[in-house]
């Protein structure tokens, strides 16, 4: 597989406080690569830089071109979409208005109403609940929205922040299946951030292990997976 985001030396700041260190890492065309690590690591971080959400250095590319210096929007416009933590749903407008604005961007419209129906297809608990406020679904529904109004953008990577955070355990595991669906289906990459390091590395096809803004570990999924050290040093299992 070709490299579809290439990162390198890549450094972010808040203010003063500089969070990443100069971290490389990359993202095959059509994979879904995982980056570990406890909370204060700079996963969080590292999908704003990409996102240009914070200040940076170094190099993002995606496909060969260069994204550090460009505002948010015009990376999302590159295809880049990006579900934060906390999810970030509207939760005064509806299932529906939620989807109808992650394709603000997009000209056709008979694609968006064909992409909608394609959403509810996957999701059938959307379809079932779309003239609902977002505000009223449950938290798996509220990260099920979010996931679909991000691919509403017709993303070719998308960016997650902790998806199963605050989630029951059956709704999570449903979800990550279907974001394998998405993955083999659509084709579209995944970058995911998540403390569930069982799970994630079963998923994924490649990790990377980040402590204190620097990325200490990575490599295939399974060969990390079944490495008894690396579990018990860093992973807690």
């Amino acid at each position: 597989m070709s490299m579809l985001l290439e990162v390198k030396e890549l450094s972010a700041s808040y203010g003063a406080s500089r969070v990443l260190q100069g971290i490389s890492f990359g993202v095959e065309e059509g994979s879904i690569t995982v980056l570990l690590g406890a909370n204060g690591a700079g996963k969080t971080t590292t999908l704003r830089a990409l996102t240009g959400m914070v200040r940076t250095a170094g190099s993002i590319r995606l496909r060969g071109k260069e994204l550090c210096g460009l505002n948010t929007e015009s990376i999302a416009q590159l295809g880049v979409a990006h579900v934060p933590d906390g999810r970030g749903t509207f939760l005064g407008l509806t299932v529906e208005e939620n989807l109808q604005l992650g394709a603000y961007s997009r000209k056709d419209k008979p694609g968006v109403t064909k992409d909608i129906a394609q959403v509810y297809e996957l999701f059938p608990r959307l379809g079932e609940r779309r003239g609902q406020q977002a505000g009223t679904l449950s938290g798996g529904e509220q990260q099920m929205l979010a996931i679909s109004r991000a691919l509403m953008m017709k993303p070719t990577l998308l960016l997650l922040d902790e998806p199963s955070f605050g989630i029951a355990p059956l709704i999570v595991k449903e979800i990550f299946e279907l974001l394998k669906q998405i993955n083999r289906e659509q084709k579209v990459s995944i970058l995911l951030v998540e403390q569930n390091a069982a799970m994630t590395l079963a998923m994924s096809n490649y990790a990377y292990l980040l402590e204190i803004g620097r990325i200490v570990i990575s490599g295939p999924s399974r060969e990390i997976r079944e490495n008894e050290a690396i579990r018990k040093s860093y992973l807690g299992s």
